[in-house]
């Protein structure tokens, strides 16, 4: 238990400078998303003045998961980080592309089921660093009398 609580106080601090850093760097990300996303949304018969015309002001900001995925890569205490890092990252880019992409049929369309993505994505983005985090890196100690993988104390 002091373990993870030790844990929990380091990812609030790291989490806290790493967001400080994104609000500044943070526009990077989101202009490498929409180039990125341009030819897929270009693919989905939209023309290219749509996108050209396309205002995101700091919505990089909404793009904050990035700040956990960060955080618990540098703060995780085993050699598996590396990897939790690369494929959670191509999962969030993969989700960040859609999710803009999206943008465009859901306004222009009113398809309800592209609404309806487009609402659930977030939720996903939000919660895949802490899933793929404990899924791919599982950082706490177990014991023998855990086979489970859980530890008891």
């Amino acid at each position: 238990m002091e373990e993870a609580l030790r844990f929990l106080i380091k990812f609030f601090a790291v989490a806290s400078a790493i967001f400080t850093l994104w609000y500044f760097v943070g526009i990077i990300y989101q202009n490498f998303i929409l180039i990125i996303s341009t030819p897929v949304i270009l693919l989905m018969g939209y023309p290219q003045n749509y996108i050209e015309a396309l205002r995101l002001g700091k919505a990089y900001l909404y793009n904050f998961n990035l700040v956990p995925l960060i955080t618990l890569a540098l703060i995780t205490p085993n050699k598996k980080r590396l990897k939790f890092f690369g494929i959670t990252l191509i999962a969030l880019i993969f989700l960040h592309v859609t999710d803009l992409s999206l943008h465009f049929p859901a306004y222009f369309s009113s398809s309800e089921v592209i609404m309806f993505l487009l609402i659930s994505i977030p939720v996903f983005t939000n919660a895949v660093p802490f899933v793929f985090w404990f899924i791919l890196t599982t950082p706490f100690k177990t014991t023998e009398k855990s086979k489970e993988g859980i530890t008891k104390n």
